[in-house]
Formats: C-alpha cells, sequence, structure tokens
C-alpha cells in the first residue's frame, strides 16, 4: 500500500524547499504497512506498555513496603525482639508493644530502647565523592563504565543507566572511584539536589554528589536511614530552598542509632523486596521504547 505524504512532507522539507519543489512532494510516495499489520504493531506496543506500567506499579508498591518495614523498626521500635534471649531476632515480637525497655532521652526529646545510641549522621555513616575527567580528552569519554550525575536521578530507587560514559582510563584520571551496586548516591547540587538514589550496576560518580556508605552497616539499611534524613531535612526547611549540601550540613543532624545488627537482621527482611525493584528495573530498560 502506498501514500500520499503532502504534511508529511511538509514537516520535512520545511526550511529546505528550495532544494526540492512542492511539486515533488505532491508525488511522493511513502510505503505504508497493511492495516493488518499496523494493528499488530500496537497490539505489540500496547503489550509492552502494560508490563512497563505493571512493573511501575510492583516497584512502588515494594519501594513503600520497605519503607513501612524501617519505619516501624527503627522509627517506631517496633523491631522483632527475643525477650527470652534478649537480643533483635527475625522471628521475635514487637520490641516497644510488647513491654521493651525505653529510656528518655534529652537530646531527642523523646523515649529510645535501652542501649540505643543517639549520634550525628555524619558519625553514622562516611561521604565519599566522585570527580570529572577533563573532557579535552576524548579517550576517557564514551567507554563502558556509567558516569552517575544528578541528571541521572530516577522517580525510584535504582538508576541503571547514565547519560555519560566514562572508559577505565577516564576513571583513572578523576578523583572518584567505581562504586558498587546498591551504593546509596546523593545529589548535593543542581536541580536535583537532595535527591537518594542507589547504584543499579556499579557506577562512577561526578562531583555534584555524594556516595554514602557506613563500615559495616547493611546497604539497604544505609539507604533507608539516607532518605529518612533526606526527607526530614527537606520538611524542616519548607518554605527556604538550598541550592547544595556540603557534609556539614549533617554533622549536627541526630539520629537514633540501633544496637548493633539490627541493620543485618532488616536487610534479610527486605533483601528480596530490593532485587525484585532491581530486576523489574532491569526489565523496563530492556523494553522497546
Amino acid at each position: 500500500m502506498m501514500w500520499f505524504a503532502r504534511e508529511a512532507c511538509f514537516y520535512a522539507v520545511d526550511g529546505v524547499r528550495g532544494s526540492l519543489e512542492w511539486e515533488d512532494c505532491e508525488n511522493m510516495l511513502l510505503p505504508v504497512p497493511h492495516i493488518d499489520i499496523q494493528r499488530e504493531i500496537v497490539k505489540e506496543y500496547n503489550t509492552v506498555q502494560n508490563r512497563i506500567n505493571l512493573n511501575e506499579q510492583l516497584i512502588q508498591k515494594l519501594e513503600e513496603t520497605a519503607q513501612a518495614i524501617y519505619r516501624e523498626w527503627f522509627v517506631e521500635f517496633e523491631f522483632p525482639f527475643d525477650f527470652a534471649q534478649g537480643k533483635p531476632d527475625e522471628n521475635g515480637k514487637p520490641y516497644k508493644s510488647s513491654g521493651g525497655e525505653m529510656i528518655w532521652n534529652e537530646e531527642m526529646e523523646k523515649e529510645i530502647p535501652v542501649g540505643w545510641e543517639v549520634k550525628p549522621f555524619t558519625k553514622i555513616v562516611e561521604f565519599g565523592g566522585g570527580g570529572t575527567s577533563s573532557t579535552k580528552y576524548p579517550e576517557y569519554w564514551n567507554g563502558s563504565i556509567p558516569f552517575y550525575t544528578p541528571g541521572d536521578l530516577t522517580q525510584h530507587y535504582y538508576s541503571i543507566t547514565s547519560e555519560k560514559m566514562i572508559t577505565t582510563l577516564g576513571l583513572s584520571k578523576c578523583s572518584s572511584k567505581l562504586y558498587p551496586v546498591n551504593t546509596t548516591f546523593v545529589t548535593a547540587r543542581g536541580a536535583t539536589v537532595g535527591g537518594v538514589g542507589l547504584a543499579g550496576i556499579p557506577m562512577a560518580m561526578n562531583q555534584s554528589c555524594y556516595a554514602v556508605n557506613g563500615n559495616d552497616l547493611n546497604d539497604f539499611y544505609i539507604h533507608q536511614l539516607t532518605l529518612q534524613v533526606m526527607s526530614q531535612l527537606k520538611n524542616e526547611t519548607v518554605g527556604a530552598t538550598f541550592e547544595a549540601l556540603v557534609t556539614k550540613d549533617f554533622d549536627s543532624y541526630l539520629l537514633v542509632h540501633p544496637i548493633a545488627d539490627l541493620d543485618k537482621i532488616f536487610s534479610s527482611k527486605v533483601n528480596n523486596l530490593y532485587q525484585l525493584m532491581l530486576l523489574k528495573s532491569k526489565e523496563n530498560q530492556k523494553c522497546p521504547a
């Protein structure tokens, strides 16, 4: 089937009509698939789009579930506890509502579980930096290593692609290291300042972000802790704006830090949620646009 494409021709040659006459456009033929093929294409497109939408909905539910568990354990202090053994246990009872011992903390102006500490955010985690190789050297760029910048922040947890790619040589010429999967990134500058993301694949990072690490703390706990901090920081700055974040902004930001190993128990609880989020994010990335 052929189609006379006057409108298509108009847009295609607008601005260059000196080299193509209008009469040529009027007589131009374009191949158009049979209507049955068109319907099949639309059907396949709708199938892919529906799959993407379902994945998006599932990812959102998984994120909400992970955040709910974190809040229940580390904000409401209803973490599972084996009272007979005197230690956290995944199969234990909710601590606070089951009579777990609480103590008043003057700094936080509230009760916290016995044995928990109050520390500045910067004493709980460590901040890693990034850097950018010189753009004067093309051999530093368009490589195989994703290079995370504030523009790569997504609406969900994981970033699995980046706009810029760096080479191994380029990475060696900047102050960033290659951060592993499940590293938490915080945007320090730009339109998305204060945004929190997760590396879905190993990534380098530019100087407009921080990588949040935590010694022996679990990656998923660090991620949720950082989300909590940034949410509270944004709530406290309602009516004001901040153009950049520096580490001293977190120096006096106090948090209730749990007793040992609870972050690891939390990890075992949410591990499957995070793994499924990452899988569905990758599936959506592979779906043809």
